[in-house]
């Protein structure tokens, strides 16, 4: 091709596109993708690392947590690890005592989806363990004391103690019956002392 012929259809492009802008068509936008950013604080008493987790940063500015989010314990000790895909809470969360020990374990699911969540006391036994949705406590959840003998049990009602509820002594004998209603006691509660056994 000749570098006249070259120059005419350049040109003519050119005039195309300017054309077509003073027509009223807009110009093709190009979006930019978001990149990932790491970001980390330290605990302003100690100096040992605090809380670190990732984010989407876009082009206008805004940050969106999508990433492994962590926390530490002013021992360096981890606290607490979480999940967010695109801001929304996703998967595992996992959280610890200071000395290292298994605090709590929770599987966010899909919406409206009942998962199992468990807590534990500082020695390794079970302190609670129900089903929660995204969170929110749901349906039949128990409590234990201290080793693991039950402490008390009843229902949830989005996230709300509601309905029949009964505690126990740490003998494993019946301590109180009653009943909740938007997470707060009503009515009359029945009450019993260690030991006590109801009658066949």
């Amino acid at each position: 091709m000749s570098f006249a012929r070259s120059l005419f259809l350049i040109l003519g492009l050119g005039c195309a596109a300017t054309a077509c802008r003073s027509a009223g068509f807009p110009e093709p936008v190009k979006e930019e993708a978001p990149w990932s950013k790491l970001e980390r604080r330290r605990n302003p008493d100690t100096g040992t690392r605090w809380k670190e987790w990732e984010v989407l940063v876009y082009p206008d500015g805004r940050k969106v947590r999508h990433g492994t989010e962590f926390t530490w314990y002013a021992n360096d000790q981890l606290q607490q690890e979480r999940r967010f895909e695109h801001g929304e809470l996703m998967g595992r969360m996992r959280s610890w005592y200071e000395d290292g020990t298994l605090r709590s374990e929770y599987t966010f699911g899909a919406p409206g989806v009942a998962t199992a969540m468990r807590f534990q006391h500082p020695d390794g036994s079970p302190s609670a363990e129900g089903e929660a949705i995204r969170g929110q406590r749901v349906g039949h959840w128990r409590y234990y004391h201290p080793g693991g003998a039950l402490a008390e049990e009843g229902e949830y009602v989005a996230g709300r103690r509601g309905g029949a509820w009964t505690e126990y002594h740490e003998d494993g004998s019946l301590r109180a019956r009653g009943a909740y209603a938007d997470g707060k006691k009503v009515g009359t509660w029945d009450r019993f002392p260690p030991g006590f056994a109801e009658p066949d």
